[in-house]
């Protein structure tokens, strides 16, 4: 795909979402997560103090997503919930282009062009791009710096080094979850390292760059709370979340939120109760810990997206909204399950390893927290890669199969169970939502 036509496609689906946007979407901010980043950023874009304030929604989570709203909304006169929608849904395109070079350099161009046009089109994509929500640019610094490895991945230099310190900050400065990412970039540039004097200047480099792009956060956290880290709070509310008497596996308001009410919302003390409580609940009770990992795990397996976050953005009745749900959930299944077997299929380069290390941490994490299909986004798009190369080389991987390679049976016994376990999960949880009546 030329420069020019992947401009013309950009701005086509850019077209398409603004329209959904306009036409199909309510423009007033609903409750919960959407509310939370537009109000706080709205705040942000009004008064620079808020930057220095302590508590509340901008601080108790990671800052970048706010201050990219609130940038747009300081552009853009008399900014409202629609202005950010648009705002979010542009970078759900420049994920498309980023998608399209990730792929193209990893394979070839129809493989590019298909995995364009899969994360461009599919409903279930153009839906999630209208919502107010920061995994859309979370995922724009983690394909970003994918992209900066795959220009040159077996011999990294000192540019790619010094652009994945600052982009690896920026996901971590997004989502809190990004913790461990350094880690796992940074042990990337260890390993392609050609000597051990080259391991060394490029991980001072990007440890470098990383702590350069951090520290004005860092500082900021200094000034409010005497401590440069954590980068936001919200670590220790989810882990109580998720293990607690009353928790089901996935987000549940429970009666010990207001014990802590006294202690301020987005503050270090509140993050340290609810995380010495959820720790205590885990020791006392470690079967049941283990026994509600597992459906942390189905419901970050189940397919976007449900009813209930449909009738949330768009004002549908509510058959309307079932079907619009189960249709988006079908194609999202869709994209896992081919993603699932191009990854079982996929050759074992460094896209690969780095792939299933940040799956792995995912369900860890997962199996820890409390599950959403939400929080697979970063995941989806691994897994997107991983269908769009499949999909371009069905014929040779099939020819594999039939000639009867060792390495391609092996594989598909893999699979299999991989498969298998990811619908039995799905069937639970259909028949959880059909026992409450979903």
């Amino acid at each position: 795909m030329s420069t020019r036509n992947l401009v013309l496609s950009a701005l086509l689906l850019s077209l398409i979402r603004v329209a959904l946007i306009i036409w199909g979407g309510q423009h007033d901010a609903p409750g919960g997560d959407q509310l939370a980043f537009y109000s706080a950023s709205q705040q942000l874009a009004h008064s620079s103090t808020e930057w220095l304030k302590g508590g509340g929604e901008f601080g108790y989570r990671a800052p970048v997503y706010f201050v990219y709203l609130a940038g747009v909304f300081n552009l853009v006169p008399g900014s409202t919930f629609l202005t950010g929608q648009i705002a979010t849904a542009l970078i759900g395109v420049l994920n498309c282009v980023l998608i399209f070079v990730l792929i193209r350099n990893l394979t070839d161009d129809a493989g590019g062009k298909l995995g364009f046009w899969l994360r461009g089109l599919l409903p279930s994509y153009v839906v999630a791009d209208t919502f107010v929500m920061s995994e859309p640019l979370f995922a724009t610094f983690l394909l970003s710096a994918l992209v900066i490895i795959s220009f040159k991945p077996n011999y990294p230099d000192s540019r790619q080094a010094l652009a994945l310190g600052v982009l690896i900050a920026c996901c971590l400065l997004t989502r809190e979850v990004a913790i461990v990412y350094p880690i796992v970039f940074g042990g990337y540039l260890v390993m392609a390292s050609g000597s051990r004097q080259d391991a060394l200047r490029l991980v001072a480099l990007f440890a470098m760059t990383l702590l350069i792009t951090l520290t004005p956060w860092m500082w900021r956290n200094v000034i409010v709370w005497g401590q440069p880290l954590p980068i936001s709070y919200t670590s220790g509310v989810n882990l109580h979340i998720g293990n607690n008497p009353e928790a089901t596996g996935k987000w549940v308001r429970f009666s010990g939120e207001s014990d802590e009410v006294s202690l301020g919302f987005g503050t270090p003390q509140s993050d340290a109760w609810h995380r010495q409580e959820a720790l205590k609940y885990i020791q006392e009770d470690p079967v049941h810990f283990m026994r509600l990992g597992f459906k942390k795990v189905a419901w970050f397996l189940w397919p976007r997206f449900e009813r209930e976050e449909v009738k949330e953005l768009y004002k549908l009745p509510a058959r309307q909204a079932t079907l619009l749900s189960g249709l988006l959930g079908v194609l999202s299944a869709s994209v896992m399950i081919v993603g699932i077997a191009g990854f079982v299929f996929g050759r074992r380069d460094w896209f690969w390893w780095v792939s299933a290390i940040l799956i792995a941490y995912t369900i860890f994490v997962t199996f820890v927290v409390y599950g959403s299909p939400r929080y697979r986004d970063a995941v989806d798009y691994l897994l997107l890669v991983f269908a769009a190369n499949a999909t371009t080389r069905w014929r040779s991987l099939w020819m594999e199969i039939r000639t009867n390679g060792s390495s391609a049976q092996k594989q598909l016994l893999i699979l299999i169970p991989v498969l298998s376990y990811v619908l039995i999960n799905w069937v639970w949880i259909a028949y959880d939502l059909t026992k409450s009546g979903h």
